[in-house]
């Protein structure tokens, strides 16, 4: 006799199914996630660079308002240095 419907998966057959809907699904999401937590890590070290770099600009500021009330004389260390040395 033929049966008229297919049997119930058995185990290997659900194991290749749940192998398959993880590698489908599973993965990509984990790609994802992982992409977006070390974006945003990234983030925090963006904003800490930014940070210590607005304060290398303030500081240099002030380095050029003292020079400009001294009278404009340049230091021993930037004589002779372009624009592109410093």
């Amino acid at each position: 006799m033929v049966p008229l419907q297919m049997g119930v998966p058995g185990g290997v057959e659900l194991l290749v199914v749940l192998l398959v809907s993880v590698l489908l699904f599973g993965v990509p999401l984990v790609l994802l996630v992982g992409g977006g937590f070390l974006y945003l890590r990234s983030e925090g070290n963006r904003e800490d660079r930014i940070d210590e770099l607005e304060r290398e600009v303030e500081h240099l500021k002030a380095e050029l308002d003292d020079q400009a009330d001294n009278g404009g004389s340049a230091t021993g260390d930037d004589r002779g240095a372009t624009a592109g040395d410093r």
